[in-house]
């Protein structure tokens, strides 16, 4: 393809303008300049190419990525795709189009996350729907690049690949639902991959009594985050919704004679209202550093996102026992486990025994589909399942047959099952005598610590969850 080159420069585009406008990459666009596919002006160092010429090339069809934005498109939902033009409009980067598909899919589909990942050959896309990845296309690794590029320019990170992980946070209106998108990169040898997390609005209410507090728990869990001061862990395995449950606390709890900050990395949710901020390690500005700040400006609820060294969780006892309440999370498997995990940091058990009003924890499940929710007689299996829960196994349990509505999965959304440690005189002698997390559940019992079983029998047997799911819970 010829050039015209005595055209002004006006009207070119550099390599990676180029690139952008034919939704390629670089390398791509050298190789058709190699194969004489494409033909350019070489000032110095650097190419040239007339807007005209791209113009004419794009519409001949003869690049192969235009294909793939259309493969990406046509695995997607048309609702999707219908969502992501009306989206795009203005912007000359095709790729962003495919981006906004596949965010427009998975919110459709919802989905909590979307995943570029990539491979030696190709690059995977799957999307997490109520916490189980499926797949939604593969694409070359070109491709990949350029639709993680296009994500990256969405959330502000520019679309250069950077050595490092990048985040970025970007809120969008698809038709007429709004949304947050988290994005954050992961390099790999063979390209940056992207996790997407996606927050729509109108599922971020964030309410107590969405949780999945079923009677007494709910009474006492409102009377817990009720307390004008002491500190309540909130503990989970990763990506089972605790800062979830934290955001639900500091919403109930905000209203104008209330001061709350909370303290995150990252901030996975932008709060009205509350003060957020986020933590920077690298710079200096850690936990111990931010808890210190928030403390000067007396505010009456903290929530810490994390603890996760000695000195934050002996701040964050301080802080309790000084007149604010606080709210701090955790990675741990029980409600017990998780008051030892924060000794195994360095925080000595009176300083935080003496704080602790409650520890809570909890883990995802998923509901059945209420469209085809069925009961039907227990299997042999789930029978046994059951009598492990009760002496008194149910006749009948639900379960989902699968419709449109669910995906044919049987399932539709997630609740969490809660454990609920209230730190009573018994407690703090076992902890302040070194009892393990085992013998903390063994020597409390029931009546003080309803847990995770326990919970999960209710929510069988009124047909929120599946036996199979709670068994893999427990």
């Amino acid at each position: 393809m010829s050039v015209d080159s005595s055209k002004g420069q006006e009207n070119d585009l550099s390599l990676s303008e180029a690139a952008q406008f034919l939704g390629v990459a670089e390398s791509t666009l050298r190789r058709w300049l190699r194969d004489g596919v494409l033909k350019g002006r070489k000032m110095g160092r650097r190419w040239r190419f007339p807007v005209r010429e791209l113009e004419l090339l794009k519409r001949s069809g003869t690049q192969p990525a235009r294909a793939t934005v259309e493969h990406v498109l046509a695995s997607l939902d048309p609702r999707a795709v219908a969502l992501a033009r009306q989206a795009r409009q203005g912007q000359p980067d095709p790729w962003a189009e495919a981006a906004l598909g596949l965010i427009a899919h998975s919110l459709l589909s919802s989905a909590s996350d979307l995943h570029i990942e990539i491979n030696p050959s190709k690059a995977r896309i799957r999307q997490r729907i109520d916490g189980v990845l499926t797949p939604v296309t593969d694409v070359e690794l070109d491709a990949a690049r350029l639709l993680v590029g296009s994500l990256k320019e969405l959330v502000r990170l520019g679309r250069a690949p950077h050595p490092l992980p990048q985040s970025g946070t970007a809120e969008l209106k698809l038709g007429e639902r709004e949304l947050q998108v988290n994005v954050t990169t992961l390099p790999t040898p063979f390209g940056e991959g992207a996790t997407i997390r996606i927050f729509p609005k109108e599922a971020m209410r964030l309410r107590i009594e969405k949780l999945g507090l079923l009677d007494e728990d709910y009474k006492r869990f409102l009377a817990l985050v009720n307390s004008p001061s002491g500190l309540i862990l909130i503990s989970s395995p990763e990506g089972h919704g605790r800062t979830t449950t934290a955001y639900c606390i500091m919403n109930y709890h905000c209203r104008p004679d209330r001061a709350i900050i909370s303290i995150e990395d990252p901030i996975e949710f932008e709060l009205s209202d509350i003060v957020q901020t986020q933590l920077e390690p690298e710079s200096g500005y850690t936990a111990e550093v931010a808890l210190k700040a928030a403390l000067r400006s007396a505010p009456n609820i903290i929530f810490l996102s994390d603890i996760k060294d000695g000195k934050a969780g002996s701040l964050v006892c301080r802080a309790a026992v000084a007149g604010h309440l606080v709210i701090a999370s955790l990675t741990a498997d029980n409600a017990a486990d998780a008051i030892y995990r924060v000794i195994q940091l360095g925080v000595p058990a009176p300083n935080l025994i003496s704080a602790l009003c409650a520890s809570v924890s909890q883990r995802l499940v998923r509901t059945i589909c209420p469209r085809c929710k069925d009961t039907v007689a227990p299997t042999d299996k789930q029978l046994s399942i059951l009598r492990s829960l009760t002496t008194e196994p149910p006749d009948t349990v639900y379960i989902g047959r699968g419709c449109a509505d669910c995906y044919n999965t049987g399932f539709k959304g997630r609740i969490a099952l809660f454990e609920i440690l209230e730190i009573g005189p018994r407690v703090r002698e076992l902890v302040l005598n070194h009892a393990s997390p085992a013998e903390i559940r063994t020597a409390v019992g029931e009546r003080g610590y309803h847990t995770f079983a326990a919970d999960g029998l209710k929510k069988i047997r009124r047909g929120i969850t599946t036996v199979e799911e709670v068994a893999n819970a427990l």
